[in-house]
């Protein structure tokens, strides 16, 4: 993700493509309600007419398990899915599998329906290498879990997969002291090694507006900063010579944790096409990794496309924006008892 360290780079690329500018539009006063999210081993609050976006991923090796291989890989494929739903989408799954099918590699091995909410797909990718994939409704969640095998070792993966499915549960995102790592509503118990993810929020009122998010629990910090990366001599900025306007830079305390913030705005186009974005980053530092020390990226991103592609202008003054950023990252905190 860290869209934060190179968006503004990014921005100015496109820039011509930029819609016409709008005016500001005051969104502290819709703050007022709030909800609480959950994500990895933490919780955070958002403004109530967020949501957590389709797509979100995650990455989780279980205990005992030694090889890159033998990781489980998760995606939130639809958050408000239903059976009807889910037998479409492994149609459209089966279609897509097919279309890249050829004589020796990505041959469907496994098409298997397990029951109504839970269906199996292996996919013979080359010779005796092979992808589980293997696809859950859970209540309104519909779930994509993906591990690799070789050797004609897919009976194994398959049951890596069975197990990991076994220790998803749904529960409360704003409840503190529950059990395992979190993907919204979305609960994984159990014991792993290393379980990272990463996450998008977007709000129908405010669709130029993006929160995103990404959660490791044993990552080590990296050898530069947030702030080094973004404002250092060899940072993307300095390098690109982009014009950027800093709002508020330097170090806080999050859930206990040290803090690096990068709060800054650019003008971007020309003429009528030129427009105001502004791109926040958020990192924690901690000299020992660990569920209770995680390393959290947080960003927020205004002027960009909605969902569907449709260019939006900026709808957030500087106020604004400092006041709905500040209303989000001081509300990290840690999920553990």
């Amino acid at each position: 993700m860290r869209r934060g360290i190179v968006w503004m780079t990014v921005m100015v690329m496109v820039a011509g493509c930029s819609g016409k500018a709008g005016e500001d539009k005051v969104v502290a006063g819709a703050m007022l309600e709030k909800k609480t999210h959950c994500f990895g081993h933490s919780l955070f609050d958002l403004p109530g007419d967020f949501y957590l976006m389709d797509g979100s991923s995650g990455s989780f090796t279980p205990a005992g398990m030694t090889k890159a291989s033998e990781k489980v890989d998760v995606t939130l494929v639809s958050s408000s899915a239903s059976e009807q739903g889910f037998e479409q989408h492994m149609a459209k799954r089966r279609a897509e599998i097919a279309l890249h099918e050829k004589k020796e590699t990505g041959r469907l091995s496994a098409d298997h329906a397990i029951s109504n909410t839970v269906h199996l797909f292996t996919v013979n990718k080359i010779e005796d290498a092979y992808t589980s994939e293997l696809h859950v409704l859970l209540g309104k969640y519909l779930l994509a879990l993906r591990t690799d095998s070789y050797k004609n070792t897919y009976a194994a993966a398959e049951k890596r997969l069975a197990d990991f499915a076994a220790q998803m549960k749904l529960g409360d995102p704003a409840v503190k002291g529950g059990t395992g790592y979190c993907m919204g509503e979305v609960r994984i118990n159990g014991s792993f090694t290393g379980e990272s993810s990463m996450a998008s929020y977007r709000s129908d009122k405010r669709a130029d507006v993006v929160f995103g998010i990404e959660h490791d629990s044993f990552a080590p910090d990296e050898s530069t900063t947030l702030l080094q990366r973004v404002d250092g001599p060899n940072s993307v900025l300095r390098k690109f010579d982009v014009k950027n306007h800093v709002l508020r830079k330097g170090e806080l305390q999050v859930a206990s944790m040290k803090a690096q913030e990068w709060l800054s705005w650019v003008v971007l186009g020309d003429g009528e096409a030129k427009q105001k974005q502004y791109g926040f980053a958020l990192e924690t530092m901690r000299p020992v990794p660990s569920p209770a020390q995680p390393h959290i990226h947080l960003e927020l991103d205004s002027g960009q496309p909605d969902e569907k592609g449709n260019q939006h202008a900026n709808s957030l003054s500087d106020a604004d924006a400092i006041a709905l950023w500040d209303y989000v990252s001081r509300s990290i905190r840690s999920r553990l008892p």
